[in-house]
This record gives structure tokens, C-alpha cells and sequence, in this order.
């Protein structure tokens, strides 16, 4: 019977490369890192012999990365070529989650609400994120993609808020880019 392969990965949602593992059900010869099929990515790193052997993916865009080996990448000692493999499917994520602030005020002298709008749900976001130049924030709430807070100002002029890059993260770690000035 030709070589059966199997492919695994904890890998679920990624932000890097992640690493597979390659399980024939008997000793092959002949498998090359470019016999692995790899699309939105690239294979690297093969590692080990015999039945069992490891390799890295890093993915080229946000989005599905899918990984297979197919049919005949490699042979057992009776020179059959090895079934394909089951497909990996990973999905990628390497963008960072962006903030929009906004608030229906132009002209201030009492509290004011703001609405934060993420590209994406993200965690980590707190009234501490908050840079809020002649203003208090107050009433901060929210989860995932929508927060809002707000701001009484100190003192007659303009307030300015922005959101400091790395203020949140994604759910796959990517750190949020700063802010425009909210003015």
C-alpha cells in the first residue's frame, strides 16, 4: 500500500509562522521542503527522517493559509509514492487593530461623550490607554470593537484625546496603532 501522511497543528489564528508536524505510517525517503504545498505562505525549516518530520509555515497575508503534501512527494523502500495528505487549513492575522475616535461635540464647556470605534475586537483597552490633554475621563465601558468614555474638561480651551499605539491588542496579540488627535 502507498504511504499514508498525515499533517498537524495546534495552530488555529496566527499573527507569525507556525509549526507543523508530518506523520507517514512508514519509514519514506525522497521528501523535499519543496514538495510541500503551501498557499498564502511558505514552508521552511524541514526537519527529521524516517516516519516523522516537523516544518514551519509563515504566512504571506492576512487570511486562510492552507498546507498540504500532495501525492506522490515521497516514496516508502518499495518505491510507492505516498497518498496525499489531509489539507490544514490556518488562518493569519497580522494586521493591527485600528481605532476611530469620535464625538458628536464641536464646542465644549461640559462633559462630553466620545465613541471608539476598533477595526476588530480587541483586549486590553482601558482608561488608561487614554491620552486626554485638559479633560477627565470618566464612565469608560465597552468590549470587543466598541467602547465609550467621558470627558469633562478642566479648564476653558481645547481638549485633545488620542489612543497611544499599543494601547490594545487583537485576539492574536497585534498591538493597535496610535490614534489621530480627537480636537
Amino acid at each position: 500500500d502507498p504511504p499514508v501522511v498525515t499533517l498537524t497543528t495546534d495552530a488555529q489564528l496566527v499573527n507569525n509562522s507556525f509549526r507543523m508536524s508530518m506523520n507517514f505510517d512508514e519509514p519514506i525517503a525522497g521528501l523535499e521542503l519543496s514538495d510541500i504545498r503551501v498557499i498564502n505562505g511558505t514552508a521552511s525549516n524541514l526537519v527529521g527522517g524516517g516516519s516523522s518530520f516537523f516544518f514551519d509555515v509563515e504566512a504571506t497575508d492576512d487570511g486562510a493559509v492552507v498546507v498540504d503534501l500532495p501525492a506522490d512527494s515521497a516514496t516508502d523502500i518499495g518505491g510507492l509514492g505516498n497518498n496525499p495528505s489531509n489539507v490544514i487549513t490556518v488562518v493569519s492575522d497580522k494586521t493591527s487593530p485600528v481605532f476611530t475616535l469620535s464625538t458628536p461635540a464641536t464646542t465644549v464647556s461640559t462633559a462630553f461623550t466620545v465613541s471608539v470605534e476598533a477595526s476588530e475586537d480587541v483586549g486590553g483597552l482601558d482608561q488608561e490607554s487614554l491620552a486626554v490633554i485638559n479633560g477627565e475621563v470618566t464612565a469608560f465601558a465597552g468590549s470587543g470593537s466598541t467602547y465609550s468614555f467621558t470627558v469633562n474638561p478642566t479648564q476653558t480651551g481645547r481638549v485633545t484625546i488620542n489612543l497611544e499605539a499599543d494601547a490594545a491588542q487583537d485576539m492574536v496579540g497585534n498591538s493597535s496603532v496610535a490614534t489621530a488627535y480627537l480636537k
